[in-house]
């Protein structure tokens, strides 16, 4: 990292930034997060000083070399917590009666909090940024520093935090308990949050206790070069998503038992492939469907793509893959949900839909309407060059940085 570039004309002071994640950002990552992160970390970098510490599982790819080279980074070794047996049981359980949520217990390691303690040492940072509620369970430490912390809250819903399966009910509502307790202990300790949409930041305003919370849509770097796409002549429908993210699971098994096989009454040639890390294999048994899971690019899944479908129903924060999706001109149909902090229109930018006979009809629709499938990759490709640059966004958080840092 270096320090030799003055600021931009018209912005702040350069500020030495510390900033906290729980994996490495990439911008090739699965993880839409990851990826949101990465890029914004790389246009900071052009303006602060930036340090990043994250966390490293066993089945993290590492750092972002283009990220690597723009800033300094930290990396912390974490195996997590016992994958079975009374010891993890045990943990989780006192963890979930200390009013802490499993993913923060599974995220506690007490040499990053110890590694973090050093860096605000070393760099003398003027604000520390913590990437995800999760990460709030170090802010205690980082007070006692006296610095500000930024808490950047990606999802803001904790519903969509919560362990997902079959019966865990109450494993369920003492993760949702759980969740209530250690947001407001965070949000108690931070100086400010942002968050992506206008209803996180009313949800999060109620129980701030006063803490600013902030509202700073995410961007992308695709929209920088986005074409219109829509030109497959195919009839292939995809879903994109983590499964480790419960609204994710939930959407594609949605879209898998009881969307498609609707599309497919009306459409027998349609396909549907489903992408991303942790996607169950039995998906697979329906006819017509494809699940290759994690892939290394999903350009290639892109050109083969005639409908982009997003029937989530849960969660909360703007949708990365909606961003892309749209940057890449493909033709979305899409929950108001999974747009929510977009002001993308009906019909012009996205179709959307609510109930299942809506999703199916309208994503034959485009399958049938070349006009319709051409129309919406170029309004949606046009809307991303106008509204998701990082330059705004970034503008946005360095007035935040100069209220923070006085």
């Amino acid at each position: 990292m270096s320090s030799e570039h003055p600021p931009r004309p018209g912005a702040s002071r350069r500020l030495r930034l510390l900033v906290a994640a729980p994996f490495p950002p990439r911008l090739d990552a699965v993880h839409g997060g990851s990826r949101v992160i990465a890029e914004r970390l790389l246009h900071t970098a052009e303006r602060h000083d930036v340090h990043l510490l994250h966390l490293e599982g066993q089945s993290d790819t590492p750092l972002d070399e283009t990220l690597a080279r723009r800033l300094t980074a930290e990396s912390v070794a974490h195996d997590g917590w016992p994958r079975r047996g009374w010891r993890r049981r045990a943990r989780a359980l006192r963890g979930l009666l200390a009013g802490r949520p499993l993913w923060a217990i599974e995220l506690h390691s007490s040499e990053f909090a110890r590694r973090l303690a050093v860096a605000i040492g070393d760099v003398r940072p003027d604000i520390v940024q913590l990437e995800f509620a999760v990460l709030g369970q170090y802010a205690p430490a980082v007070r006692e520093a006296s610095v500000p912390i930024l808490l950047v809250d990606h999802d803001a819903d904790r519903e969509a935090s919560v362990v997902a399966g079959p019966g865990r009910r109450l494993l369920r509502r003492l993760d949702r308990r759980a969740w209530r307790r250690f947001e407001r202990a965070v949000l108690g300790v931070v100086d400010a949050a942002v968050v992506f949409t206008e209803p996180d930041r009313e949800r999060l305003t109620r129980v701030a206790s006063g803490t600013p919370v902030v509202r700073i849509p995410i961007g992308t770097d695709a929209a920088r070069g986005a074409a219109a796409g829509g030109s497959s002549t195919g009839a292939n429908v995809l879903f994109v998503g983590n499964f480790v993210h419960p609204p994710n699971a939930a959407a594609a098994g949605r879209l898998v038992d009881r969307i498609f096989p609707l599309v497919r009454a009306r459409v027998p040639a349609a396909t549907l492939t489903i992408v991303g890390a942790g996607a169950p294999e039995e998906l697979a048994r329906s006819p017509g469907v494809q699940v290759p899971g994690r892939v290394e690019s999903l350009a290639p899944y892109y050109g083969d793509t005639a409908v982009f479908a997003v029937p989530l129903e849960l969660g909360g924060g703007m949708r990365v893959k909606v961003v892309e999706a749209l940057a890449a001109g493909l033709p979305i149909v899409a929950s108001p949900l999974a747009v929510e902090g977009l002001a993308v229109a009906d019909g012009r930018e996205v179709l959307l839909a609510t109930t299942d006979e809506e999703f199916a009809d309208r994503i034959v629709q485009v399958l049938e309407q070349p006009e319709l499938r051409a129309g919406l990759a170029v309004g949606g490709a046009a809307w991303a060059r106008a509204n998701l640059g990082w330059e705004a966004v970034c503008d946005a958080y360095d007035r935040l940085y100069v209220d923070l840092a006085g």
